[in-house]
């Protein structure tokens, strides 16, 4: 059936581009069984599809768009739109249904956690794609010796009781030093069989997906839900949605010197322990490597996995 277009309507659709996008972005050690209990709670929803974590590490990033443009027929010549965005994501194997065998078929990403702060882009990517975005606070600035410096705060209790009031709480921090003399090389994200190390369950097709990656190709499945408004704990449509995103012009990546990165947990939002970031640490993370680069994206090519309603 048609979409029904109200009046108030504000959304751009499908496919978008965002040209100059810059990317920050460091690498964290995670629990893979964490990493599998959220594929298994969010994705393993449909017995033809099946996700599998892919290694034991998440990207953190930060990401600020200088425009955001939708190029649907009717709606390309409408102006645009900026943001800064943060997300943790990390990779996982796609295994499709085979005459009774779990056959791999693609690399794709998996976003526990994105925020923004541009509410047309959240309400965009929650109605559309079902990226859980939160809507809130995201700075990030380069100083003249090239070190960066990003902070993130989103909508939380500090406590759960109904004399606590809602407000932003700091979320994640990120200090680098200044880049290095010599530049990385390497694409984003980084190569992924490094990422996959001690990733013993993955058999020969599931590696051999990872060589013939396309280096500026990737995808992302979602679990986009709608709620039941008379049954609140039901969901009246539930779908597993693929977007596809291409990388074109990257710069090439430069590797900051030191990353000193903050995580803080609250009532609401719990990255640490989601994830099981936490290591030992307390809140503040170890990350091997921390890169920048300069990028044009597109993102679209949208395609239902399955879907229930």
């Amino acid at each position: 059936m048609p979409f029904i277009e109200s009046a108030g309507t504000q959304q751009g659709l499908p496919p978008f581009s965002f040209p100059g996008l810059s990317i920050t972005s460091c690498v964290l050690q995670a629990d893979s069984h964490r990493l599998q209990a959220h594929c298994d709670l969010l994705l393993n929803i449909d017995r033809r599809h099946h996700f599998r974590a892919l290694g034991s590490h998440v990207f953190l990033a930060i990401n600020q768009y200088p425009r955001m443009y939708s190029e649907y027929k009717g709606r390309s010549e409408l102006g645009y739109t900026s943001q800064n965005e943060y997300y943790v994501m990390f990779p996982t194997i796609r295994y499709d249904l085979v005459a009774g065998f779990r056959v791999p078929r693609e690399v794709t990403w998996t976003f526990p956690f994105i925020g923004v702060d541009n509410p047309t882009s959240a309400f965009i990517g929650r109605e559309l794609f079902g990226f859980q975005k939160l809507v809130g606070s995201i700075s990030a600035e380069t100083a003249a010796d090239g070190s960066f410096v990003a902070s993130v705060a989103m909508p939380a209790f500090k406590s759960f009781s109904r004399e606590t009031p809602e407000e932003e709480l700091p979320l994640v921090g990120i200090q680098t030093g200044p880049p290095l003399n010599s530049p990385d090389k390497k694409g984003f994200p980084w190569n992924l069989t490094g990422v996959a190390e001690g990733a013993g369950f993955l058999d020969d097709m599931a590696l051999k997906l990872l060589d013939e990656m396309d280096p500026g190709a990737f995808s992302v499945t979602n679990l986009k839900q709608i709620r039941d408004a008379q049954n609140p704990g039901e969901a009246a449509y539930q779908a597993l949605v693929r977007c596809e995103w291409t990388l074109e012009n990257p710069t090439v990546p430069v590797v900051y010197a030191e990353a000193n990165i903050d995580i803080y947990d609250n009532d609401t939002i719990q990255i640490i322990k989601t994830l099981g970031l936490d290591q030992g640490t307390g809140s503040r993370l170890a990350t091997p490597e921390a890169t920048s680069l300069t990028t044009d994206m597109r993102f679209g090519n949208v395609t239902n996995l399955f879907v229930a309603s």
